[in-house]
């Protein structure tokens, strides 16, 4: 998925019987220029289909009320108060959890913070997204629950 552009987040996600996966690049013209130029390409036996899944995040966001945010590009140090403490001040934070390595002991880059409240959810995708948190710009994005 690199060759199509600088890749942020990549995910493989099994469900129903089907691996998936949810790549996030940079640009949205790196996005486009992998749907382009590696849509029906094979990896191993397996035909791979991109498409822009933005409809989809359109229906989750316009039925669901998000209390929940994805934070990327943490630094390996960071730990769950860390996380609360950043997000405070957006509004009440009822958990924040940063995902570790399975020895325990390192952070894998990534966490969630859940609010009390949808609307400081929503705020903190505008407000914090891009901020800097222990020397690293984060990435925040809304996510449901089964994230």
């Amino acid at each position: 998925m690199k060759q199509a552009g600088e890749v942020t987040r990549a995910d493989v996600l099994f469900q129903a019987g089907r691996t998936i996966g949810v790549v996030e690049y940079e640009t949205v013209a790196d996005a486009q220029n992998a749907i382009a130029t590696l849509t029906n390409v094979y990896i191993g036996e397996h035909k791979m289909e991109l498409r822009n899944n933005e409809e989809e995040i359109k229906h989750v966001r316009d039925t669901a009320s998000v209390r929940k945010v994805y934070v990327g590009q943490l630094a390996w140090g960071t730990t769950w108060q860390d996380l609360k403490d950043h997000f405070k001040r957006i509004g009440t934070v009822t958990r924040a959890d940063v995902v570790l390595e399975a020895d325990g002991r390192r952070s894998k880059g990534y966490g969630f913070v859940e609010f009390e409240d949808s609307d400081d959810a929503s705020r903190a995708v505008t407000e914090l997204h891009e901020s800097e948190l222990m020397g690293r710009r984060i990435l925040v994005r809304e996510c449901k629950d089964e994230y």
